[in-house]
């Protein structure tokens, strides 16, 4: 209930604000309303994929592969994710380093494991990579990938790490996994 009265109000008062809609989507998993969820993916996809500002495009990128998308929306939200990873992330646009994750990710969900490892792997090689806000979903990922291809042991390890990544207060870049 309360993400509806937050929607209707920020729908008013904001409509074109991306952010916005990450923290309402971000309210309705936390509530375990998946529906309202999925109404936000919609919602953001049809607002946000003509955009031409990267900072909601990759909103909607993030939105579509969080938590398992139709087919067509995991395939608009990595449409998405290409223009801005292909652009890159702007000043004061913190939110387009997630989509190079979000590309990673979109593998990981179409079931492909291998790729979505190789792919996180070379991420995390980046020699700027302790400053990606996004480096901890990265790692993440290749956790899960490794889960997936039976690899448990490499699976706990990484996921080990990716907790200390999580824990750590004097990251130069505060993580807030509440908002994200």
């Amino acid at each position: 209930m309360r993400v509806t009265n937050a929607r209707l109000a920020t729908a008013e008062l904001a409509p074109d604000v991306g952010m916005a809609w990450l923290a309402l989507a971000a309210i309705a998993v936390h509530d375990g309303d998946r529906e309202t969820f999925r109404k936000f993916r919609r919602d953001v996809l049809t607002r946000f994929s003509d955009t031409p500002f990267l900072g909601p495009a990759a909103i909607a990128a993030i939105l579509c592969t969080v938590l398992p998308a139709a087919p067509n929306e995991l395939s608009a939200g990595l449409r998405l994710a290409e223009r801005v990873a292909a652009d890159g992330p702007g000043p004061g646009f913190a939110v387009q380093g997630y989509a190079p994750v979000a590309l990673i990710l979109g593998e990981y969900r179409r079931g492909n494991y291998t790729q979505a490892l190789k792919q996180a792997t070379e991420f995390l090689k980046k020699p700027a990579i302790k400053l990606e806000v996004a480096a901890p979903w990265a790692m993440l990922t290749v956790a899960m990938s490794q889960h997936q291809l039976h690899q448990p042991a490499e699976a706990n390890i990484t996921l080990t790490q990716a907790r200390k990544w999580m824990a750590l207060e004097d990251h130069p870049l505060p993580l807030r996994w509440y908002i994200i």
